[in-house]
């Protein structure tokens, strides 16, 4: 919504007091991480959560460099995965790059093969 705004929108305030920019909500698109440094001279950190889990899971941390279009790592203390559900309902981790797949948060992530309770 504001990069809708354009950046002249943000001209004549005073923006030194922000210190980080975090978006929440909508998958954050790399546009918008560019933009937020070309406006604010900072990017935009996205984050995953979902009401079900009651926080953030998976995030961009203040420390690390942005990579436009990721959402970032999972926080300390949360295993998280992509995997692909089988023909048996289980789930398979998926270990490899650039293959689509479900995201999981499982306290049983030390196996490669999830079965469902």
């Amino acid at each position: 919504m504001m990069m809708k705004l354009g950046a002249d929108a943000l001209r004549g305030f005073d923006l030194s007091a922000l210190r980080f920019l975090a978006s929440v909500g909508e998958p954050l698109n790399p546009e918008a991480v560019v933009w937020g440094q070309q406006a604010f001279g900072q990017p935009f950190h996205d984050n995953w959560w979902q009401t079900e889990t009651g926080g953030i899971m998976i995030a961009n941390f203040a420390s690390m460099d942005v990579k436009s279009g990721s959402m970032g790592k999972p926080l300390p203390g949360i295993d998280a995965a992509i995997a692909r559900r089988e023909d048996d309902g289980s789930l398979t981790i998926i270990d490899q790059a650039m293959v689509e797949g479900e995201r999981v948060l499982n306290p049983y992530l030390t196996s490669t093969k999830i079965n469902p309770a």
